[in-house]
């Protein structure tokens, strides 16, 4: 498939995935070269020393978003990139494989076992612990002894293959019971998914006493204490581990205080489902694809500490998400002393090594975050010193914001012949090339604001620039917020006065 076609493919997919899709459905360590974190070359076996000074600590990637999901090759590639990168758990939970979620009570047939299996083994290759999610709660009778029986049949043959850790997931179901649970649980969610919970861990843990479960809540966000993390904290087993996605879904910070109040709620040692950088949902809810390729930002220093694990929910794109996921493992690996900023241009010259210049400005311009919107700062800030120094400026064309421009445009083709990871490119593909359409159409409104100061703007010239800024328009895929159209908007607003 091309990758034109795969995008279609992917967009075609989530939006179908947003049937049944709510806002509550947004789910959900590489060191800086600086004296505080240690450089790449003393990376040795990393992923077996992700957890040396607490080997039961989770750190890693959550593949839990809607939409297609990764492929084996993507996801290989990622086990290996994790395990240079302070990370030691993979959590296979993607939306669309229906023996995850939908077919839940079915063995994975040959064909798909096959797959499976790869992917367990290519964990196992990397030192990387493979987590599977199970996601019973769309169907399932809690107090069903058949229903038990099959899932603990399902979960034999995953733990035949090597796996000693699941997460049972009940997130993205509606909150209420059938009437055979209802009336043996009295009405209370928590109680009957607590009883299903431990009834999962008592049975595998006799059969392998390295069995470990991990839980993902209906209620799995919020500072707030609710009569559902109440009832987990009545109910659920101590041994048995929730998850929080911290204040939101998508969570602006998270702070040490939070998730110290949040462990006292339910009453339990927490696993963070951190959906950073996840971007489903601009596929899916916003009908905006975006890219979020920006450091990780606004987590309390102490949480790696006081908490079980801590997993990022990574975006549709596997490799485009490393910048991110590079970040989140310098801040992993040794939060007290985390640069955001030194850890993420680290990760932006490892990977886009020849055309680093490039690949950074690309970056720069997908760097916003879903939780606070803000138009990328260096061009923003170009465009408004431009606008200062405008009225007595003779040549527009010699400015800093033109050069910005120039070589926005550029950006595009660098990539596509220099950038050494090709498939990193095909995913990105979309969103470089329209970064250099703005910044052709950028500097073509500079031409015509050269022009304008001159005398007037042409016909021809307002036609093409016009024209640009519809085609800009019409395009569904984000980067560069909203900069370039409303750059062109007033070049030609200026021009009819």
């Amino acid at each position: 498939m091309t990758h034109s076609m795969a995008g279609k493919a992917a967009r075609v997919a989530v939006a179908a995935a947003a049937v049944v899709w709510t806002i509550g459905a947004m789910r959900g360590p590489y060191a800086a070269h600086s004296g505080a974190q240690d450089a790449h070359s003393s990376r040795a076996s990393v992923g077996a020393r992700a957890s040396s000074a607490n080997p039961s600590f989770l750190a890693g990637v959550v593949e839990g978003f809607y939409g297609p999901s990764w492929t084996v090759r993507d996801t290989l590639h990622m086990f290996r990139f994790m395990h240079k990168h302070y990370m030691n758990a993979f959590v296979y939970a993607p939306k669309n494989d229906p023996y995850e979620r939908v077919d839940w009570r079915l063995p994975y047939p040959a064909s798909a076992w096959r797959t499976m299996q790869a992917l367990i083994d290519g964990a196992r290759k990397n030192d990387i612990q493979f987590v599977y999610s199970i996601s019973p709660g769309l169907s399932i009778t809690y107090s069903s002894q058949t229903d038990r029986a099959l899932l603990i049949h399902k979960i034999d043959q995953l733990r035949a293959a090597g796996i000693n850790t699941f997460m049972l997931s009940f997130d993205d179901i509606a909150g209420t019971l059938n009437h055979a649970d209802t009336v043996r649980y009295g009405g209370s969610l928590a109680r009957a998914q607590s009883s299903l919970a431990d009834y999962v861990w008592r049975t595998e843990l006799s059969k392998d006493p390295q069995f470990r479960l991990l839980f993902a809540e209906t209620m799995y966000f919020g500072t707030q204490d609710i009569p559902y993390w109440s009832g987990l904290k009545r109910y659920l087993s101590p041994a048995i581990e929730p998850i929080w996605t911290g204040p939101w879904v998508l969570a602006n910070t998270m702070t040490d205080a939070q998730v110290r109040a949040v462990e006292s709620y339910m009453g339990h040692r927490i696993v963070i489902w951190d959906n950073y950088p996840v971007n489903d949902f601009t596929y899916a809810v916003a009908h905006k694809p975006e890219l979020f390729m920006g450091p990780l930002l606004g987590r309390g220093a102490g949480i790696p500490k006081l908490v079980a694990g801590y997993f990022l929910n990574p975006m549709l794109q596997a490799r485009a998400s490393e910048a991110a996921l590079w970040t989140a493992g310098s801040y992993l690996h040794n939060p007290a002393h985390y640069q955001p900023y030194v850890s993420w241009n680290d990760a932006l010259k490892t990977i886009g090594g020849p055309v680093y210049a490039e690949f950074r400005l690309f970056a720069e311009n997908e760097s916003s975050r879903y939780y606070d919107n803000l138009q990328p700062a260096l061009l923003q800030k170009t465009v408004s010193v431009f606008w200062k120094q405008e009225p007595v400026t003779r040549s527009l064309t010699d400015t800093p914001l033109y050069r910005q421009f120039r070589a926005m445009a550029a950006v595009n083709a660098a990539l596509a012949k220099r950038l050494p990871d090709h498939a990193l490119y095909e995913e990105i593909a979309p969103f470089a090339a329209l970064l250099s359409f703005q910044g052709k159409l950028g500097m073509a409104a500079i031409l015509a604001a050269q022009q304008e100061k001159r005398g007037a703007l042409s016909a021809s010239q307002a036609r093409r620039l016009r024209s640009g800024l519809n085609e800009l328009y019409r395009n569904p895929d984000v980067i560069s917020g909203t900069v370039v159209e409303s750059f062109v908007s007033r070049v030609l607003a200026q021009a009819h006065h």
